[in-house]
């Protein structure tokens, strides 16, 4: 986790340690959009800017998005969609970067230098400064859309500047931003690195920031 210090690019924040994570997850095959987000929460974000349906839902702050988590986790058992074992929940940074790497270790997934990140990912270089619908690029190995480029993504994690290594790691317990990962639309391709952090103040509410949800066993924490 992490980048090498020859990487290009790369941030102070960014120091490479070991992970090992122990727990079973599924990742969101895109973030979530601004349909689904209408289903669970009755509504749009105030400001939400370029909608549509297939577009991620941004102009949500943290604590926004981990309620939406728990209301999508109790529809699901509702539902019968998913037993009482299972949760919906934010994913860690650890997770997030372990998602976006696909088993890679090059700056991006798609390879050691942007040549291809347009093919596979919105950001200043394509988008037009405009927010764009989900799926629509290439996805990385395990098949996963926009993990890089497009919105920056809320972890659970508290943010600290030195990176946590070891088993199952995660921020601290109090902070006072909260870690994003994936880059933006509106930013350079450096930004959309698999290791480059991002960290904002949990009540923040921008255009370019959404979510992607993770799914696992009731054990792990929040």
């Amino acid at each position: 986790m992490g980048s090498p210090r020859v990487e290009t690019g790369r941030s102070l924040n960014e120091n490479q340690v070991m992970v090992q994570l122990t727990r079973g997850f599924w990742m969101a095959q895109i973030p979530v959009t601004q349909g689904l987000y209408k289903k669970v929460a009755g509504g749009m974000p105030a400001d939400q800017d370029q909608t549509g349906e297939n577009y991620p839902v941004t102009q949500v702050d943290w604590t926004t998005c981990d309620h939406f988590t728990a209301q999508l986790t109790k529809l699901f058992h509702k539902d019968g969609v998913l037993n009482a074992n299972w949760r919906v929940e934010l994913p860690t940074e650890a997770e997030l970067e372990y998602a976006c790497r696909a088993g890679t270790d090059a700056p991006w997934f798609c390879g050691p230098n942007e040549s291809f990140l347009k093919d596979y990912a919105w950001y200043e270089h394509n988008a037009g400064g405009n927010l764009q619908p989900t799926g629509m690029k290439r996805p990385n190995g395990w098949n996963l859309h926009d993990m890089s480029g497009l919105v920056w993504e809320w972890c659970a994690d508290w943010y600290d500047e030195t990176l946590r290594g070891g088993t199952d790691p995660h921020g601290p317990d109090s902070a006072s931003s909260r870690v994003t990962r994936g880059g933006s639309f509106v930013i350079a391709a450096s930004d959309c690195r698999s290791a480059c952090r991002g960290k904002i103040t949990p009540d923040s509410r921008y255009y370019f920031q959404g979510l992607r949800l993770a799914l696992r066993a009731v054990q792990s924490s929040r």
